[in-house]
């Protein structure tokens, strides 16, 4: 896959290093470098589509009864404190956001909601 053929909003800087990275490898005289320029390309992928695919969870106070089924669900964003759930912080881990959905439809007061 071409940097250029990369999905979802990426830097203009962060595209010239995917590039650059990748004429390195196609320049690379030897199996053993090609490699190496190979992983370190599909690692950068990984990082930059993780920044990007992230989404921001929210909990309506006055709605949320403090269940605690969102922080059983999902307790890598959600935590109960003084009776409610709160949002541990600004953005879902792209690794959790699964789970975070998961707990918004089984909230069910539907105090969660998530925004992309």
């Amino acid at each position: 896959m071409k940097a250029t053929q990369l999905p979802g909003k990426i830097s203009a800087d962060a595209l010239r290093l995917l590039t650059f990275a990748q004429q390195m490898m196609q320049a690379a005289r030897s199996e053993t470098a090609r490699r190496l320029f190979a992983l370190y390309v599909e690692q950068e992928r990984k990082w930059l589509n993780n920044q990007e695919e992230t989404v921001k969870a929210q909990v309506d106070q006055k709605t949320c009864t403090g269940c605690g089924l969102c922080s059983e669900t999902c307790p890598d964003v959600f935590e109960i404190k003084a009776g409610t759930a709160n949002v541990k912080g600004t953005l879902v881990p792209a690794e959790a956001e699964a789970a975070c959905r998961e707990a918004m439809q089984d909230c069910p007061v539907e105090a969660i909601s998530i925004e992309a």
